[in-house]
């Protein structure tokens, strides 16, 4: 069990637990404000190897992806971007695609959610990342890359979520009971 907290400018937590899934979607500041979600781009894209790996292809594929900024008032604390297949998500484009990506593929394609893995890093802001999250190129960002399962064990999506490293911090608690 853990939580997700999201410290924005003014100093608010939000808490959000690890182990579904990292998502922001729900989450509000201890005061109640929402974490917002923009949608910047949904859109067809050749991915790159390593996410094609994940899908179970030997080469680049042809992927919808979805790029989205998580903020806080005026503050960007999250960009993602989304990797499905198109074939599998007919018509996603058109869905309403600023809240949980996990409960939109349950709800409308029925998907069996078995679980994840979330790879995470500290790596330098760069490019779009940069930009979108408002930080210099080389400053730090935690880089969670995110594979979310269905019960047979297929890949349903990838996601490169980029956080601000003076705004998020992961909090993840192991427990166990004898």
């Amino acid at each position: 069990m853990g939580k997700i907290s999201v410290v924005t400018s003014a100093e608010h937590i939000i808490e959000k637990g690890v182990g579904e899934q990292t998502s922001l979607a729900h989450a509000t500041t201890a005061d109640g404000t929402p974490v917002a979600t923009a949608v910047l781009h949904v859109g067809y894209e050749t991915c790159p190897f390593d996410v094609a790996e994940l899908f179970g292809y030997g080469g680049s594929k042809r992927m919808l992806v979805v790029r989205r900024l998580r903020h806080v008032g005026f503050d960007p604390v999250g960009f993602e971007v989304g990797f499905l297949e198109p074939r599998r998500f007919p018509r996603l484009a058109r869905k309403n695609l600023t809240g949980s990506m996990l409960d939109l593929l349950r709800s409308e394609y029925g998907v069996d959610y078995a679980g994840s893995h979330e790879l995470i890093e500290v790596v330098p802001a760069q490019g779009e990342v940069a930009s979108r999250l408002a930080l210099e190129e080389g400053e730090p960002v935690l880089h969670v890359t995110y594979r979310m399962l269905d019960g047979e064990d297929r890949t349903i999506m990838v996601s490169r979520d980029y956080y601000r490293t003076d705004r998020v911090r992961f909090n993840v608690w192991h427990h166990t009971k004898e």
